[in-house]
């Protein structure tokens, strides 16, 4: 379905946003590029692919011919049974597994997954949280089985994986030429019937993340296949802007996928290269830009634009035709930016923007995207930003209160001293339910390390100002910096679960350095004997070689695993409610409706219970603390 509002003869654009992602809510990058491009007199289609590609795996019909399909696929696997190589034969064993043992769920899947979407954005089940932690297992069984035909490759709402990606050209080019991923088949269909009829002179797809790359390139190269020069495809995004200087040595990329890349910020380079298609102009005076120059016969890369400090300067948001009540939840959480760059700019594993260039925009531009929201009936926003700051936060809340703008919000923010009862009780009483805290360690020699600027004496005083004003604070963690030892590591693990520290829920992660981050230029000063640079060309990091502390990554995947069973063992092996939440939005909204106090009170009675799939799980409710905070 195209969703634009703007119809007029002329060069026809469209925006693609390929899976995979959580389809909960609309990308920043579609409505925002679209805004801009619209303020300029262009007019442009945008399509959540992401979403359609998985509305059309919910499909009744899709999920009957899927059945069919497994079963010919587990008879093709066990009639070839004595040739298979050991990866097949694992398939096999699972495959045969779920059959045996599930196949009453398998037989009634169709059911089973109209049901959860049912809980999903059904208003009042969704905020049964037995129901949707349900609803939650029954899409997770399902994506289990959908899965197992493409072994090793697995997808869920929240991640994809194929194994077959090693991070290199190579393995995208062999992966995409067999014609057997998850995306093939829906891709073929929606590019048959959404793009192809409408003849576009210019396509963007929007590429973010790793998960991204394969069903982004996927539909790249079906559009040069099939169109070859009847359109230009332009590819942009944060994932290819970090790999800017290996696809620069990469010409195949361009003759198989793409006629040009826009790294950066995309707006202004997007508008222009748009405009010079038009013109039949070279793209030399397109900022940001890598080409193949057909004449020359090479890559080409124009000059970075100037960093855009007034952000007021780009085109408004335009949400018009992006389809709200599709995406899978009851309520939108829209993605919002104050700012763009990183005030504090400093810390030495991040590589973010390169830099602490920093653009803003004015609070009277801001809210008018709030307002312009409120127009399509969202009131719940999530920032962006890197971060907020405790001066922003302060203003931003006395505007909202000042204005009567009854919204509710979340965001990043640095664990500074700014953030005082006074500014974290303004910030509820004007809709903050969640910050989400760059805590990274709990250990002071790393975080001196990581050079987070904020006092570490005092780092923990912003989330209990927070926690006295209602507001769920949600902590980053890593564990594996260079030189970390265990004994370090499970100064984080104790943040996390000891009450002092006022840390709700949290995210962790293994550590790898960013390519560009301030580690990676001096290694040795941060305790890493060696840089693996080789291969991994499409990583957005490097693995490395620390010279003392935890050097095997066996122990640091160890350390983050035990980090969770920690965590509910303290909690007797009775999981809060946020633990079942698919990502950080649905407990957004679940704060929204129900306070902090409540969502602290509840648990399910135990761990097993939370993987059925036949039954809901029981709550452990303290009637004590069920008044709305």
């Amino acid at each position: 379905m195209s969703t634009s509002s703007h119809k007029q003869e002329g060069l026809k654009t469209c925006l693609l946003f390929p899976p995979q992602w959580t389809p909960f809510n609309p990308h920043f990058a579609l409505y925002t590029l679209a805004g801009h491009l619209r303020s300029r007199g262009i007019p442009v289609d945008t399509y959540d692919i992401n979403l359609t590609f998985f509305n059309y795996l919910f499909s009744a019909s899709y999920i009957e011919k899927f059945k069919q399909d497994y079963l010919a696929c587990l008879s093709d696997l066990q009639a070839k049974q004595r040739s298979l190589n050991s990866s097949q034969q694992r398939q096999l064993l699972m495959m045969k597994q779920f059959i045996e043992e599930e196949r009453e769920s398998f037989d009634h899947l169709q059911e089973n997954v109209q049901s959860a979407l049912q809980t999903f954005k059904d208003p009042e089940l969704f905020y049964q949280p037995d129901r949707l932690a349900l609803a939650a297992n029954l899409l997770e069984y399902f994506f289990k089985i959908f899965s197992l035909p493409h072994y090793p490759a697995s997808i869920f709402l929240s991640f994809y994986h194929d194994h077959r990606f090693k991070l290199d050209l190579q393995s995208l080019i062999d992966i995409i030429g067999s014609e057997n991923s998850f995306f093939e088949e829906y891709l073929a269909v929606f590019l048959a019937e959404e793009i192809y009829p409408k003849h576009y002179d210019v396509v963007a797809i929007s590429i973010n993340t790793d998960s991204q790359v394969l069903a982004g390139l996927t539909l790249a190269h079906k559009l040069k296949k099939k169109l070859h020069d009847k359109v230009h495809i332009t590819i942009g995004g944060n994932y290819f802007t970090r790999l800017t200087s290996v696809l620069e040595s990469k010409p195949q990329f361009f003759k198989l996928f793409a006629d040009s890349l826009v790294w950066g910020e995309g707006e202004v380079p997007l508008e222009k290269l748009i405009k010079a298609v038009e013109a039949g102009k070279g793209f030399q005076d397109v900022p940001n830009l890598l080409y193949w120059d057909k004449h020359k016969g090479s890559i080409q890369k124009t000059e970075e634009q100037p960093w855009i400090k007034n952000l007021d300067e780009l085109g408004m948001m335009d949400l018009a035709g992006i389809p709200l009540k599709d995406y899978l939840c009851p309520e939108i959480s829209l993605p919002i930016q104050y700012s763009r760059g990183c005030y504090w700019g400093k810390c030495t594993f991040c590589d973010h923007f390169y830099g602490p260039k920093m653009g803003k925009k004015t609070m009277e531009r801001l809210l008018a995207e709030i307002k312009h929201a409120q127009h399509h009936g969202i009131n719940k926003f999530v920032f962006v930003d890197e971060m907020l700051s405790p001066l922003f936060v302060k203003a931003f809340s006395e505007r909202l209160i000042e204005e009567g703008i009854t919204i509710h919000w979340f965001t990043n923010c640095r664990t500074e001293s700014g953030f005082t009862d006074e500014v974290m009780k303004l910030a509820y009483q004007a809709g903050l339910r969640m910050v989400m805290w760059g805590v990274e360690s709990g250990n002071k020699r790393i975080m001196t390390m990581i050079n987070k600027g904020v006092d570490l004496e005092k780092r923990f005083e912003p989330l209990g100002s927070a926690d006295m004003a209602g507001i769920w604070n949600f902590a980053f963690i890593f564990f594996g910096f260079p030189t970390e030892t265990i004994e370090e590591a499970f100064e984080t693990i104790k943040c996390v679960s000891a009450p002092e520290f006022h840390i709700d829920s949290y995210g962790k992660s293994v550590f790898t350095p960013g390519k560009q981050s301030a580690i990676v230029k001096d290694p040795v000063k941060y305790g890493i004997s060696e840089i693996y640079k080789d291969g991994l060309e499409f990583a957005t990091w490097y693995n490395y070689t620390s010279t003392s502390g935890m050097t095997k990554k066996k122990t640091i995947n160890k350390i983050t695993r035990l980090c969770s069973t920690l965590f509910l063992m303290i909690n007797k092996n009775q999981p809060p409610v946020w633990f079942k939440f698919i990502n950080r939005d649905v407990l957004f909204l679940y704060l929204c409706q129900y306070g902090k106090k409540k969502i602290k009170s509840w648990r399910f009675r135990n761990l097993l219970a939370l993987r059925t799939i036949n039954k809901l799980p029981q709550l452990i409710i303290k009637h004590e603390a069920d008044s709305k905070q």
